[in-house]
C-alpha cells in the first residue's frame, strides 16, 4: 500500500511521511508497535492505515517516542486517546515533550526554536506510561532492544530489533540518497555527544537502517556508521 504519506517499506515495517519527518509501525501478526508518532497528519494516516487494513484500534500495543521533539511527538496525545495505546518515553526527554523548557539548554536559540515548534504545531499534552531505559527489551515480537543515544535531546534512543535486524535510529543519523549526515549542531542539545553517542550503534548486525529524516534511502547505512567510528578512533577520539 502507497497512500499519500503511507509507505509499506517491507512486509512488516510501515513508514509514514509528512514533510521530511518519518515515523514507522514495526507488525507482528495483528500487533502493531508504532515508533513516533510524527507531526499532526501521521496520526490521521496511521489511523486511516488500520481502517485499510481491517485492523482494530486496539491492536496498536504501543507507542514508543525516540525522544521529545515536536515531529516526534506531534500526533501522540491523539493516537493515545483513540487507542488507549500506552506510551513509552526516556525520563530525560519528559519535560521537552511536555512543553516544559527548563534549562540547561546550549543556547537560547534552540530553546526559541523547541517552544516556537510547540505553538506552532498546537501539541497537546499527552500521559507517558512508561519510561525507557537502555538496554530495555520490549515485549514486542521477539523483542525490541532499547538504545540510549543522548547528544541529539538528553533521551533520545534508537530501537533495534532482535528478530528483523532492523534499527530504527530516530535522529542519531539522517540520510538523503547515500549521503549519511548528523543532524545541524543548531538542533542538537550536545553536539560532540551526539556525534559520540552512534558508536553504540556501529557493531549491530543490522541489516536495514531507518533514520527519522530520510529522502531516497538507497542502501544499509550500516557501513557509514562503520565507517566513521573507524575514523574518528583512529583520530583518537573513543
Amino acid at each position: 500500500m502507497e497512500h499519500r504519506g503511507i509507505h509499506e517499506l517491507r512486509e512488516n515495517v510501515v513508514g509514514l511521511k509528512s514533510l521530511l519527518v518519518w515515523s514507522y509501525l514495526l507488525l507482528d501478526g495483528r500487533d502493531v508497535l508504532a515508533i513516533d508518532s510524527g507531526l499532526g497528519p501521521h496520526s490521521f494516516w496511521i489511523k486511516s492505515w488500520f481502517r485499510k487494513t481491517g485492523r482494530d484500534r486496539k491492536d496498536l500495543k504501543a507507542i514508543v517516542l525516540t525522544h521529545g521533539h515536536v515531529d516526534h511527538m506531534g500526533g501522540a496525545a491523539s493516537l493515545q486517546r483513540w487507542s488507549g495505546a500506552p506510551i513509552f518515553l526516556h525520563p530525560a526527554d519528559r519535560d521537552l515533550a511536555q512543553g516544559r523548557f527548563a534549562g540547561p539548554w546550549p543556547s537560547r536559540r534552540l530553546a526559541m526554536v523547541e517552544k516556537s515548534s510547540n505553538l506552532m504545531f498546537w501539541i497537546r499534552r499527552f500521559r507517558v506510561d512508561h519510561d525507557l531505559a537502555d538496554g530495555d527489551v520490549l515485549p514486542f515480537g521477539d523483542g525490541i532492544r532499547v538504545i540510549h543515544l543522548p547528544g541529539h535531546t538528553a533521551g533520545q534512543v534508537a530501537l533495534y530489533s532482535e528478530r528483523e535486524k532492523i534499527l530504527f535510529a530516530a535522529d542519531a543519523v539522517l540520510s538523503r540518497g547515500s549521503s549519511v549526515f548528523f543532524p545541524h549542531r543548531l538542533f542538537n542539545q550536545d553536539d560532540r555527544l551526539a556525534r559520540r553517542s552512534v558508536f553504540r550503534l556501529a557493531d549491530l548486525p543490522a541489516e536495514w537502517v531507518y533514520p527519522a529524516h530520510q529522502t531516497g534511502l538507497a542502501h544499509n547505512i550500516m557501513d557509514d556508521l562503520r565507517r566513521y567510528r573507524a575514523a574518528r578512533e583512529s583520530a583518537g577520539e573513543s
